[in-house]
């Protein structure tokens, strides 16, 4: 558009230009046709008063035409200018300022803006992030620090364990076998008193009636031969085989002697 519109003002010019020299032109003539005339004239007649007056007013008229002429194309071509330029730019420029208000510059803006919040978003993000792992860092040192302590603290007190626990493991094996020995010896201690129970009831089971009656048989009961009794405890062995030499035949059967016969048992 600017091209074209430098061609139009050159144009314009350049026929504004030959106008001037074609004016020049006929105006030498004119004038070189007037002085001959103006001597041709003088020469003959001194009367050339009218005669200049009538030469001055027509040349005054061909200049004012040559002026008007310049005039109207200097008109001629500011219109054109205005026209062909100023116009179109005025529009151009208006519809460069729409474009810049509600077209693609303003989305462009839009984008520049939302990449400008994009990138302190990612910035704030990167601050915060580079935080947490300073304090995961942090949290990690003061973890294995913790982590040391407890392994030195398990350590100390395996090397204390060592020392102490042979004495408790030798305690706990004394008392093991005293457990053992007492509740043998109070399992013993109950066989041989179910025994002895036993024993005794087989015994009352098996003396012989007296026909003297039972006061004579309480009465004669100091003449006969005592039990003898050992304070020692009988073994559950020595039972078992005192139980096997007791014998039915020992008894004396009824009516054939006067006195009743104590077994003894040993």
């Amino acid at each position: 558009m600017l091209k074209h519109i430098e061609t139009q003002v050159n144009s314009h010019r350049e026929d504004i230009l030959q106008m001037v020299d074609d004016r020049r032109t006929f105006f030498q003539e004119f004038i070189q046709k007037s002085l001959y005339y103006l001597s041709s004239v003088h020469s003959q007649n001194h009367d050339t008063f009218p005669v200049t007056v009538k030469l001055l007013r027509v040349l005054f008229n061909n200049i004012n035409e040559v002026l008007g002429s310049v005039d109207t194309g200097v008109n001629d071509f500011m219109q054109a200018l205005a026209k062909n330029m100023c116009h179109p730019m005025t529009k151009y420029v208006g519809n460069l300022a729409a474009e810049i208000k509600h077209g693609p510059c303003v989305q462009l803006m839009n984008v520049v803006n939302e990449m400008e919040r994009s990138n302190s978003d990612t910035r704030r993000e990167l601050q915060d992030a580079r935080e947490r792992i300073r304090l995961a860092e942090e949290t990690k040192i003061n973890a294995l620090s913790k982590l040391k302590k407890a392994e030195d603290q398990v350590q100390r007190m395996t090397t204390s364990a060592k020392f102490l626990l042979p004495a408790s493991q030798k305690k706990q094996a004394e008392h093991s076998i005293t457990g053992k020995r007492i509740g043998t010896e109070g399992s013993r201690e109950h066989e041989e008193k179910l025994l002895w129970e036993l024993l005794s009831k087989r015994r009352k089971q098996q003396e012989p009636e007296s026909p003297m009656g039972p006061k004579e048989l309480i009465r004669q009961s100091d003449t006969k031969q005592k039990t003898l009794v050992y304070n020692r405890r009988r073994t559950r062995s020595q039972a078992l085989l005192s139980s096997q030499t007791a014998r039915p035949d020992a008894l004396i059967p009824l009516g054939l002697s006067p006195s009743a016969r104590t077994v003894t048992w040993r």
